[in-house]
């Protein structure tokens, strides 16, 4: 009976792994600090609990590791700490601490497979703070480096503004690199790191229209100023007294402080602070879909996800998904939240369809009467959810003519909706090769109400074998993801620069 018992939880077990080895996706590891993408390893799923390989972790991070077949225990050297698993067992010991996790690491094929989230907390519990992890986004953040710049300071005297940027460490000169290019003034730091717990942001500094630090890579900071018109750099040096980087303006008093402020009210009109992803479909609503549970909704819910982090990670304007998980949100619903939300801009991300099986490549779409039967079907089935809602009537007598009525009432943002549309396809061809179908005009509800440029993205055909095969994978959305993000960014630069 004993060996009977033994027998079937060994073949459950094998089971089990061998079920989630085909659940498996990818976990990415990216430094915390500037968000540099390390790595990617697979990982296996059961139920809803991650598995990750610690030696493939070990390997993107450099960890010296050891391992013993015959105890079946690893032993990592991490922040000058011994961890090790022992296979089959929910015990992990970081020095001389036994922790116990609630789930035991995993053998399979002689690899160590440990649960993901036990193992930070872990970590956090023997006082290593360095990862955490993202479960939308299925990343693990981990901090490469110490933050080394860690506070400001502001003094403004006579004609001249002056920012202390303290440090833990010295810098030398040759570490800052400083680059004037109209109204922006860049200081790159070599070997910076900025200690994002701290709060950045910039009060009542009338000559500085825009301050915003960033971490170009683990081993550069950034630190960009948009300063007013009247405003120059005059000298950067290294503080001697106290770690430190100062940095000196001066400001011309011939413009008065009440026409720097009225200029910087009217540039603010211009600035693109709030930008709105729209995953297609939801919830009760699947979109097309394909053999083996290929589902539209969750491919433009995983892209939008990637969008959003791409965005988070090159602008501090702020980015807002309309739906966050699987959820139905009615059509009138979104451009709803957008509008309440101050959006700056609107992206709906779809997957498209065909009976010709054979088409395959992207569609840009902005909002204006169908000029194509083949544009025309395509707003005809995104427009065919609203069956999917408790009522119908907001959308009666939603025909070519009303659309052409809408979207002159739009107009204001017609042109520039046709814009981003157009920067968005070529970024589409130049990212992932997609063969582009155009940028085309179409009747779409969600675009409707949309007090702000909008348009449609079909990032594929989900009835095509090539194209399904990509969008499915998580490398080929996080190519699109980077493709529209960068049309929206450069889109983004260029409007704000237009002349007053």
């Amino acid at each position: 009976m004993v060996l009977h018992r033994t027998r079937w939880r060994l073949t459950l077990f094998i089971l089990l792994v061998t079920l989630s080895v085909c659940l498996g996706g990818e976990i990415n590891i990216r430094d915390k600090n500037s968000n540099t993408l390390l790595g990617v390893i697979r990982s296996i799923t059961i139920g809803n609990q991650i598995y990750i390989p610690i030696t493939d972790f070990a390997d993107i991070l450099s960890i010296p590791t050891t391992s013993n077949p015959i105890t079946k225990k690893i032993e990592l050297f991490y922040k000058q700490s011994r961890i090790t698993f022992t296979a089959f067992t929910p015990f992990v010991k970081l020095d001389n601490i036994t922790l116990q996790m609630s789930l035991e690491v995993l053998y399979p094929n002689g690899d160590f497979y440990v649960p993901l989230v036990d193992m930070i907390k872990s970590f956090e519990l023997a006082g290593i703070n360095t990862l955490s992890y993202n479960a939308p986004t299925q990343t693990v953040h981990i901090v490469m480096r110490q933050p080394n710049i860690v506070k400001l300071e502001t003094i403004a005297q006579d004609d001249t503004v002056k920012l202390i940027f303290y440090t833990i460490n010295s810098f030398q000169p040759k570490d800052i690199e400083t680059i004037q290019d109209k109204e922006w003034i860049y200081f790159n730091i070599n070997g910076g790191v900025i200690d994002k717990s701290h709060d950045w942001s910039l009060m009542n500094v009338p000559e500085i229209f825009e301050f915003i630090p960033t971490q170009t890579s683990m081993n550069k900071a950034r630190i960009a100023l948009r300063v007013a018109p009247n405003v120059m750099l005059e000298k950067v040096k290294i503080g001697t007294r106290a770690n430190s980087i100062q940095v000196t303006l001066v400001r011309n008093p011939g413009i008065s402080s009440a026409i720097l402020a009225e200029l910087q009210k009217e540039q603010e009109k211009w600035k693109i602070d709030v930008i709105i992803i729209d995953p297609g479909h939801g919830g009760k609503d699947a979109g097309c879909s394909a053999p083996g549970h290929i589902r539209e909704k969750n491919i433009a819910l995983a892209i939008a996800q990637k969008v959003k982090a791409e965005l988070q990670r090159q602008t501090t304007a702020q980015v807002i998904l309309t739906r966050e998980r699987d959820v139905f949100i009615p059509l009138k619903g979104r451009t709803k939240k957008a509008n309440q939300a101050g959006g700056k801009l609107f992206v709906s991300i779809h997957v498209d369809a065909n009976r010709v099986k054979s088409l395959r490549g992207h569609t840009v779409y902005f909002l204006g009467p169908a000029k194509t039967d083949e544009a025309r079907e395509v707003a005809q089935f995104e427009n065919s959810v609203i069956q999917y809602e408790d009522s119908q009537s907001d959308y009666a007598g939603m025909s070519d003519a009303a659309f052409i009525l809408a979207a002159n009432a739009q107009n204001a943002y017609n042109k520039e909706s046709e814009e981003l549309a157009s920067i968005i396809d070529q970024k589409l061809v130049e990212y992932c090769g997609s063969p582009s179908l155009g940028v085309r005009q179409a009747g779409f509800y969600v675009l409707y109400g949309a007090s702000m440029p909008n348009i449609l993205v079909e990032t594929g055909f989900i009835t095509n074998y090539s194209d399904r095969k990509k969008l499915v994978t998580s490398s080929y959305q996080s190519s699109l993801a980077k493709a529209i993000a960068e049309g929206i960014l450069l889109f983004k630069n260029t409007y704000e620069e237009m002349p007053l």
